[in-house]
């Protein structure tokens, strides 16, 4: 049964990164020192309504910094505690705060010239919903946990584009190498504008486009590299969901469920992102993935983009995760489930496997 569910954004979808096995939601600001640092600059950033891209960038112009580094893409329409590295700053801070409209970025030094490493993340969500339906939600909680939180560990429509969900197909359409209609679907209507960072001068990507003598020449010079790699990796995170889901649907077809986790977790643990080096050897993996690549049209080698300076060679990520830590309240017509995610996993897709409802509707 399908629920009707909201998740109230921004302020319904809090995230806080672990790092070095630390949440960041334990920390005090009273941390780094500017003298310490020589050329590294450790951030601890909350940002409100602003992609994690955006971030970097205001950081960067605001603190005069060379370069930046992140360890993690976080959700826009959400609360978002992230680490950002800053390199090469020539007016470093202690502590900033940012108010742009409806959008907010606060940030401190945490600390200077040291290893990062990236856990996971900790979730804390609200769920509005029908009062009739919170014990059915509790209900399927109550399943989950038995289960040990296990969910199958697809990418989450965030990947795709949460409003629009096509950047895949953009994606699509660059391994393809088919440049104008790349063009077409990124500045048909409004979507550009969630991708086009506007210049000094007001024009987005798509104002630029009649500038330039062909399509490819439009998306090389125009669009910064790092938004077309994201494009193609968005492609290959679709290719893997469909991977997944096959083969999950293959496995129960003459399993139980328990036993096909059971298999999942040794022999699939892990399965392939389709690309350009990838080399396949389980057999079911592989008969599934050269239907796939059959009905998409595609080789492993079209992830090798030469005119784009892009190369996409792939990875191996696993088929199953677990959220961890599980708390729940519940009051009348809401329901307040916190969990910790390893790195790399979807609260979206954990949230979906409780509603089982379309993820538009709440991401």
């Amino acid at each position: 049964m399908e629920i009707e569910v909201l998740i109230p954004r921004p302020y319904g979808f809090v995230v806080y990164e672990i790092v070095n096995g630390i949440s960041l939601d334990v920390l005090g600001r009273d941390h780094g020192s500017i003298d310490e640092c020589h050329n590294k600059y450790i951030y601890i950033a909350k940002k409100i309504n602003i992609d994690t891209y955006t971030l970097c960038e205001l950081l960067k112009k605001k603190l005069s910094c060379s370069s930046s580094e992140i360890l993690g893409l976080k959700d826009t329409e959400a609360v978002a505690h992230q680490v950002v590295i800053l390199y090469g700053c020539r007016a470093p801070v202690k502590e900033l705060k940012l108010e742009m409209n409806e959008r907010h970025v606060e940030a401190f030094l945490w600390q200077c010239d040291t290893e990062v490493i990236h856990n996971g993340n900790k979730f804390m969500i609200k769920l509005v919903i029908d009062p009739d339906n919170v014990d059915v939600i509790m209900n399927r909680l109550n399943v989950v946990k038995k289960y040990r939180g296990m969910f199958l560990n697809f990418f989450g429509y965030q990947r795709f584009g949460s409003r629009r969900p096509i950047t895949h197909i953009l994606g699509k359409f660059l391994v393809k190498k088919n440049w104008d209609s790349f063009i077409e679907v990124l500045c048909e209507h409004s979507f550009s504008t969630q991708y086009s960072a506007i210049n000094g001068r007001g024009y987005t990507f798509c104002n630029l486009r009649y500038r330039y003598e062909d399509s490819l020449t439009f998306i090389k010079k125009a669009i910064p590299r790092h938004y077309l790699r994201l494009f193609v990796e968005a492609y290959q995170s679709y290719l893997f969901n469909v991977v997944l889901s096959k083969l999950w649907i293959e496995m129960l077809n003459n399993r139980s469920i328990e036993n096909t986790v059971s298999i999942m977790n040794s022999i699939y643990r892990y399965i392939p992102i389709i690309g350009s080096r990838i080399k396949i050897h389980q057999p079911g993996i592989k008969n599934i993935i050269e239907e796939v690549l059959n009905v998409e049209g595609i080789e492993p080698k079209d992830f090798i983009l030469k005119e784009l300076g892009i190369e996409s060679r792939g990875d191996f990520r696993e088929s199953i995760t677990y959220a961890r830590d599980i708390y729940v309240y519940s009051e009348r017509n809401e329901i307040r489930i916190s969990f910790v995610l390893d790195r790399g996993s979807y609260a979206s897709i954990f949230i979906r496997e409780i509603i089982r409802s379309d993820p538009l509707l709440f991401t």
